[in-house]
């Protein structure tokens, strides 16, 4: 067997280990690197990525070997840290890489002169350190996350690493910040003028088959009435949601990126809400007992809008079906709830369309959006203390062990420590530790001990080090990120290429032990410090859910419409990975069926808050409807649905369209409340708040609109 063969090596190990995270958040399946016969077949445009990554790693050595930098392996193992295969993830994780070193460098440097005669009190304050980096890389999300954490470890590579001889930390910022200057600057060069793979192809496709996805489940729903799947709608979620994430890598690819990006999620949101319109649609037609033909029209008018490039041409023909029921004061509350739908699907519509349009030109949207994300403090705090609790008891152990140069072990073993501590399978990053950095150390044995011994010129190194950097990119392309970034940055850690190149075997061999105990050390405290339970997770979510809905009753008006569906939907695509790493039960699909009720209920009560704050009607029923809303008392709820659909009746002028949304929004709450009852009555939610002055509402804090017939599509919060 040719054991240099990446193919032959990867079809034995692949089914042996876990499909670990990518750097941009997916992973890819391990079974869909090894072919049904036993070969390996990689994704496409695998030996491109190999070549670029070789290439700019021999450009960075080069310029490294010209300008005499002091420490030529850290630039190139920063080459193999930022490789990607899409050239905007490269130049996303190179900018927040040098900002997390810029920041982690001038942390060193205020730490070395504050502590330089007290070694416990520096390990101590580095220790607080990276525990606080910690906790604000699991706030963030992206390579941003990346930046916070690398900033904690960049310390301990400048200044642990010199403890003992503190006037040389100055000097080792300096040269650190200038090797990743030089590795960020030629990888730059090399994807820029050699990648074809751009993340804002791969986000253009993927919106695209979203749409797709959606227009047929629409269809589905019109056309038969058929009830969307709640694992498909929470599937929508996780496919949908790491798109915000692909969108940071797309920005730096184009010179107007901001006014795309802002039009990608512009499309993301009206997305979510067309699957949340067709939730409804569904219940609401379950609900009719029978299909007038006025309801039959206008589901054919929608129908029409799905096969249109111009589905929003069709809006003025519902616009005037609602108002003609109306006029004749023929419409029953169901109905009504079904046009409002389908009205509100056409001005989603709307925004995909001009989302779509900014996308692909350019233009500011109509709106811009943020997509924030579910945060959750118990994990920001357990973070925290599981990467203080590991750094802690690694530096005591590399204290105690009285072992030459551990320092070198605690650099890099800390640093991997912090990465896995805040990612969110931080068991799977240490078994990439335990299985890359053995792997590294057995091919810079054979590298240093074989090959480049019996090479001479540059031309030579270069050629006799491919093989190793096709083995990392290769696992890094095949969804083993961090296997693949291990590997490479241990090969050239213990090479150590340098000019003129020097040879220690025996501090090869120390630094190699000391990194497989590293290996170990990262596996078992990621394992022992504060294991992570994903059953505790749902529980911190559906708590979440219940605490949202127990602020909205409160009056807290802090969240805009367009917040709360992305948060949810956040909240969907993190329990539907939990839920994937089980087997899936009637029990646990009936929790994921709650789930999405109570999320559901936080969506509608806001809009229906939204609405009551816009509708221009008489001050008793207002309050009434409010009293029904804070109570989520379900006939309370109805009857003041059936009075503003009664007061649009009466008042057919330019205000009917907001009072008929209102009224649709309150009847779909009592919609939801039948399939959420169980999680509210846990988290004591049917509790009475109609007794709160008009004041102190929610709704009050928002201005009722003055006009408008709700036939252009505007921002609702």
């Amino acid at each position: 067997m040719n054991w240099l063969d990446p193919s032959t090596i990867l079809t034995r190990l692949l089914p042996q280990i876990h499909p670990l995270p990518s750097a941009g958040g997916s992973a890819a399946p391990a079974g869909s690197a090894v072919s049904d016969s036993g070969g390996l077949t990689l994704p496409e445009g695998t030996w491109g990525f190999v070549f670029r990554t070789w290439l700019a790693a021999s450009l960075t050595l080069l310029l490294c070997f010209y300008l005499q930098l002091e420490y030529p392996a850290t630039a190139i193992v920063t080459t193999i840290i930022i490789a990607q295969p899409v050239v905007g993830m490269v130049l996303s994780k190179a900018i927040y890489r040098f900002i997390g070193t810029i920041i982690g460098a001038n942390v060193a440097l205020i730490m070395a002169g504050a502590f330089v005669q007290d070694r416990t009190m520096m390990l101590t304050a580095f220790t607080l350190w990276i525990g606080l980096c910690a906790a604000i890389g699991t706030l963030l999300r992206d390579f941003r996350s990346y930046a916070a954490v690398l900033s904690g470890y960049t310390v301990a590579i400048i200044a642990i690493a010199h403890i003992d001889s503190p006037l040389h930390i100055f000097d080792a910022a300096v040269a650190r910040v200038s090797a990743i200057s030089i590795a960020i600057l030629s990888t730059t060069v090399v994807n820029e003028l050699f990648s074809s793979h751009h993340a804002w192809t791969d986000v253009q496709r993927a919106i695209k088959l979203n749409v797709a996805g959606i227009k047929l489940q629409l269809r589905q729903t019109l056309d038969e009435g058929s009830r969307p799947d709640v694992l498909r709608r929470f599937s929508l979620a996780s496919t949908l949601m790491p798109l915000r994430s692909q969108l940071t890598y797309a920005a730096p690819e184009l010179s107007d990126g901001k006014l795309r990006m802002a039009g990608a999620r512009s499309v993301i949101l009206a997305l979510f809400d067309m699957a949340s319109v067709n939730q409804g649609l569904a219940l609401g037609l379950g609900e009719l007992r029978e299909k007038r033909i006025f309801i039959t029209e206008a589901i054919a008018i929608a129908r029409k809008g799905l096969d249109q490039s111009y589905p929003e041409h069709f809006r003025p023909d519902l616009t005037k079906l609602i108002r003609r029921q109306l006029t004749a004061g023929d419409l029953t509350l169901e109905e009504a709830f079904v046009l409002d739908r389908l009205d509100r699907l056409f001005e989603q519509y709307a925004f995909l369309r001009d989302g779509m349009r900014a996308m692909r030109l350019g233009h500011r949207p109509i709106r811009d959006v943020s997509l924030p994300v579910h945060q959750d403090p118990m994990t920001v705090f357990l973070n925290t203390v599981r990467v203080v609790l590991a750094v802690g008891l690694t530096c005591l152990f590399c204290v105690l062990s009285g072992w030459p140069e551990t320092s070198f072990a605690l650099v890099n073993t800390v640093s991997f420590i912090a990465l896995g501590a805040v990612s969110s399978t931080p068991i799977l990053t240490g078994r990439a530790a335990l299985i890359g950095y053995p792997l590294g150390v057995c091919t810079a044995t054979l590298g240093y001990f074989f090959l480049i011994p019996s090479i001479t010129g540059f031309p030579l190194l270069m050629v006799v080090v491919f093989p190793f950097i096709a083995l990392s990119c290769i696992l890094i392309a095949i969804g083993q990120s961090q296997m693949g970034m291990l590997s490479g940055m241990v090969f050239f850690l213990l090479t150590n290429p340098d000019n003129p190149q020097t040879y220690n075997p025996q501090q090869f061999l120390d630094h190699a032990i000391l990194l497989v105990v590293g290996g170990v050390t990262v596996y078992i405290s990621l394992w022992l410090a504060l294991p992570v339970s994903l059953s505790r997770r749902i529980l911190r979510v559906a708590f979440a859910l219940g605490d949202d809905l127990h602020a909205m009753l409160r009056g807290d008006v802090s969240i805009t419409e367009e917040n709360e569906v992305s948060i949810q939907y956040d909240r969907w695509s993190q329990i539907h990975g939990y839920a994937q790493a089980r087997k899936m039960t009637l029990g646990r699909r009936n929790l994921l069926e709650q789930f999405a009720a109570m999320g559901d209920l936080s969506i509608l009560i806001r809009r229906a808050e939204v609405a009551l704050a816009r509708a221009s009607i008489p001050s008793a029923l207002r309050m009434q409807a409010q009293g029904a809303l804070f109570s989520l008392d379900p006939q309370a709820l109805r009857q003041a649905a059936e009075e503003l659909l009664a007061h649009s009746k009466r008042h057919p002028d330019l205000h009917h369209f907001t009072i008929l949304r209102t009224a649709a929004s309150l009847y779909s709450i009592t919609l939801q409340l039948r399939k959420a009852e169980r999680f509210l009555r846990h988290f004591k939610l049917y509790e009475s708040w109609a007794s709160r002055p008009e004041s102190e509402s929610p709704s009050a804090a928002l201005p009722p609109q003055s006009g408008g017939s709700g036939l252009t599509p505007q921002p609702l919060a």
